[in-house]
């Protein structure tokens, strides 16, 4: 497990009309000192794999992801060179109604395994600029899918050990 990542099950009330589900909460534990600037809806198909990315500098942020529909691999790694789980990797299956914390200098990618939409929340706004990121190929990991759906940028990013050799997160 890395430090500062939390992982939470949603409580969704369903009745005769639908649902209604809390996707956040200032209460949450690590949640209590995140001021929300930003958030983020993405939609992948069966089979797109996102990441690993991450916002350095000034714009290193707190996220909250919570998988709203579908299925997905979704893989941390902890960048932070001073945490004791540094390099450590957490790799989990999370359906609907699942929602985690990621803490600053922590990188997130995932894969779908059916049509999956995912939320972003951030306490930062989005810096193009700090946008950083490795290739989901050079993790030490086994990902449940061919990769046959990537974005351009994702295939040209630097492996994870060139990653960390270039860029200092703390």
């Amino acid at each position: 497990m890395i430090n500062g990542v939390e992982y939470f099950s949603l409580n969704e009330l369903n009745d005769k009309r639908g649902n209604f589900t809390k996707l956040y909460s200032s209460n949450w534990q690590s949640a209590t000192s995140i001021k929300l600037e930003e958030s983020f809806l993405t939609t992948s198909i069966k089979g797109t794999t996102r990441g690993m990315h991450i916002q350095i500098g000034l714009s290193a942020n707190y996220k909250i992801v919570s998988v709203i529909k579908g299925v997905i691999f979704d893989v941390l790694v902890d960048l932070r060179k001073n945490s004791e789980t540094y390099r450590n990797i957490n790799q989990v299956e999370l359906t609907a109604g699942n929602t985690f914390i990621v803490p600053p200098g922590v990188a997130h990618g995932f894969q779908s395994f059916e049509e999956s939409k995912i939320l972003y929340l951030s306490d930062k706004s989005h810096q193009p600029i700090s946008d950083q990121g490795f290739n989901v190929k050079s993790l030490p990991i086994k990902w449940p899918l061919d990769f046959t759906i990537q974005s351009d940028r994702d295939i040209a990013l630097p492996t994870l050990d060139d990653f960390i050799r270039n860029v200092s997160i703390d």
